[in-house]
């Protein structure tokens, strides 16, 4: 989306992100559905103009151009593509929000960071105080946790900012401890559902936390 001087002009996208990231938990506020759908139509939209207008050489084009030998949908690579990306700029955005986390850090991190190689910060931001606070899933067999049965068929809604915060896997977890390690938390997920976008998000993650901390280390 861009403004009348060609500059891209995210904001009309977050009106539409937030939206859709309401609609999740329209369960509890019903007022958000209709509003949800209406970015949804929007949403919908956009993917469609990328898809028309934009066929550069990338990983997109490889996807497409090879559907039908690996035999799959159209209509799969586009929800995926759509999903992927509301995802990651949800995640991104969100970091840059909760920033304000980061003027915890002692002076000079910034440069001690920046010598970290990018393995080091697997999701370490994401721990502290990551953009997904929960999630749910539908139990496939019947598990008991301490004196609480859970059958087949029931939905479990899961506390992930809990976990992330679990004294007995994480010592002092209210601090920032950017060399934290082990550092197991679920900010991505885990298994088989875990997030396709973790690679990506912590690339971007860990520029935004060098850049906060490299502009209060002046």
């Amino acid at each position: 989306m861009n403004d009348a001087n060609g500059n891209v002009d995210p904001r009309p996208y977050v009106q539409i992100s937030d939206a859709l990231a309401r609609r999740m938990d329209s369960g509890l506020p019903p007022s958000t559905v209709e509003v949800g759908d209406h970015a949804r139509t929007d949403f919908n939209a956009l993917v469609e103009f990328w898809f028309e207008s934009n066929d550069r050489p990338a990983a997109l084009h490889d996807v497409r151009e090879n559907a039908a030998k690996a035999k799959v949908p159209e209509h799969y690579i586009r929800n995926t593509t759509s999903v992927t990306f509301n995802a990651s700029f949800g995640t991104v955005c969100d970091r840059r929000q909760r920033g304000a986390h980061a003027p915890g850090a002692p002076r000079g991190a910034g440069a001690a960071a920046r010598r970290k190689p990018a393995g080091h910060w697997r999701g370490r931001a994401i721990r502290f105080d990551g953009p997904a606070q929960g999630t749910s899933r539908v139990a496939s067999r019947r598990t008991t946790f301490g004196e609480t049965v859970i059958e087949p068929g029931q939905t479990v809604f899961t506390l992930m900012a809990a976990a992330n915060r679990d004294p007995e896997h994480f010592p002092r977890p209210d601090e920032i401890v950017l060399d934290r390690s082990p550092n197991q938390h679920l900010g991505f997920g885990w298994g088989p559902h875990a997030c396709l976008g973790t690679m990506f998000g912590q690339l971007a993650v860990r520029q935004l936390v060098i850049g906060l901390l490299d502009r209060q280390d002046r």
